[in-house]
């Protein structure tokens, strides 16, 4: 009722209850037209300010994340900052330009509609050919309408429930906390030792967060040393690329693959060698590591090295080729 209140104030110099109640009378014949345009208006809007948000979650449920998750890196002020500038972004500069042309042009429509007639500028600018016109909403306005409805919808429904996200007290998420006697009690109640999501399993995520008492645990159960994540990583890649000496070392004793590649033809020396992970390549060294083996870039592990200038690894990759 009160969409047109702007343009009446400007263009009749009315204010107030006598703007407002001009406002209704004008919408009144076009009100299938308004509400089209006020539901895009909310669309714009609540879209705006839910899909930062929405897509955080989102990301945080596809890689395995936990509630707390999501907002952890919500809550990052660099992210609170972008989140705050893209809001204001669309608010301002495209939502204010989208609602006021449309909301002007109703204006003169709905006065054409009520049989007033316009002076000859207004009527030259706006009139125009009449147009069959529909009093449903068009799929593009039930689209802006609906879609942040939804986005909404998964959030909350997320924030009560389980869907989608790893419950905090799920077995990978005790593993990824580092929960050692709540590991222990889960694999002996029948947990599984290879539980994984979205291809990365337990075993990857001890290695990464250095939790080598749990990565024992795993393996003493049965985890599978050599199971690649969709990268084609292994658990042996992750604890090197992390420099997580100790775990590189207990991986390698239990029989991991030492020259396992992933899609990229990296293996776990050459991704330690360019990371300058000193202990972990002196271990993948003692293990066997072929230094001749190339990535998809036609490199070794030295050629890595000695281009991110680290000069220990150098000195030992050039040593382990001379014996």
């Amino acid at each position: 009722n009160n969409s047109l209140f702007p343009s009446v104030v400007m263009m009749e110099d009315k204010q107030g209850a006598a703007a407002l109640d001009r406002s209704r009378a004008l919408v009144s014949p076009l009100r299938a037209v308004a509400v089209a345009l006020a539901a895009r208006d909310f669309g714009i809007s609540m879209a705006s300010l839910i899909f930062f948000p929405f897509v955080t979650m989102l990301m945080t449920m596809l890689f395995g994340g936990a509630r707390g998750d999501a907002l952890r890196v919500l809550t990052v002020p660099t992210m609170r900052n972008f989140i705050t500038g893209y809001c204001w972004f669309i608010l301002i500069i495209m939502h204010t330009v989208y609602s006021a042309v449309p909301l002007a042009a109703l204006y003169f429509k709905a006065r054409q509609a009520s049989g007033e007639r316009l002076d000859e500028t207004a009527s030259r600018d706006w009139q125009g050919e009449d147009k069959k016109r529909t009093d449903k909403m068009s799929k593009a306005t039930v689209v802006w309408f609906t879609a942040p409805l939804v986005m909404l919808a998964i959030i909350v429904f997320s924030s009560v429930s389980n869907f989608g996200l790893a419950s905090e007290d799920s077995f990978l998420e005790a593993v990824r906390k580092g929960r050692v006697a709540t590991v222990k009690r889960m694999l002996a109640n029948g947990a599984s030792v290879n539980d994984s999501r979205f291809g990365v399993n337990v075993l990857m995520y001890a290695a990464k967060d250095g939790h080598a008492d749990i990565v024992r645990e795993l393996l003493a159960a049965g985890a599978k040393l050599n199971a690649k994540d969709n990268d084609g990583d292994t658990a042996l890649m992750y604890a090197a690329i992390d420099n997580r000496a100790e775990i590189v070392k207990d991986l390698l004793t239990a029989g991991a693959d030492v020259n396992a590649k992933n899609k990229n033809g990296t293996t776990p020396l050459i991704a330690a060698s360019l990371r300058g992970r000193t202990e972990p390549v002196r271990a993948l060294l003692a293990a066997g590591a072929d230094l001749r083996v190339k990535d998809d870039m036609g490199k070794t592990a030295l050629m890595y090295a000695e281009a991110e200038g680290h000069a220990d690894i150098v000195q030992m990759l050039k040593a382990a080729e001379n014996e």
